[in-house]
């Protein structure tokens, strides 16, 4: 099933947005892989209340760090794009990577709206996740590890 760039947007913008709303400014900004996990929080919470179906249609598989979703991943920059969020780039101190990112964005109408367009069950569940994880990688990756798929599931 290919993804539904529009639903992987919204929970993409919707993480964000969330973060947006923390005190600490240092708090709000997540990079690409923490807006993949929570998109894949998103889509598990989803399929445990549908019968299995995820919110974003994604192919999730096993990678090298937990689940990924090429399809939501090459949604990311033109969702950030979308919502005007705010970009740091920072350069990587490895010569065979690419730069690092951080986008952030506050905006408690934009919030209240990506909101009520997910369905409830996503709302209840991913808002403390993404207060308790924020940008936290090892704590966000230890987490995620730990979901039922990743258990049973092998790199590939």
């Amino acid at each position: 099933m290919p993804v539904d760039a529009a639903k992987a947007d919204l929970i993409l913008q919707y993480a964000l947005l969330l973060a947006g709303q923390e005190d600490d400014f240092f708090d709000r900004q997540l990079g690409p892989i923490h807006l993949l996990k929570y998109c894949y929080l998103a889509d598990l919470i989803h399929a445990r209340y549908e019968d299995g179906r995820t919110f974003t249609g994604a192919n999730w598989t096993f990678y090298k760090f937990g689940p990924w979703a090429q399809d939501v991943h090459a949604r990311i920059a033109p969702a950030v794009r979308m919502v005007q969020a705010d970009e740091k780039v920072m350069a990587s101190d490895y010569g065979d990577r690419q730069d690092w990112f951080r986008w952030w964005k506050s905006d408690d109408r934009l919030l209240e709206a990506k909101e009520n367009a997910l369905p409830s069950c996503i709302r209840r569940e991913l808002r403390p996740l993404v207060h308790r994880f924020g940008k936290d990688t090892p704590a966000l990756l230890d987490f995620v590890y730990r979901t039922a798929p990743m258990l049973d599931a092998a790199p590939g």
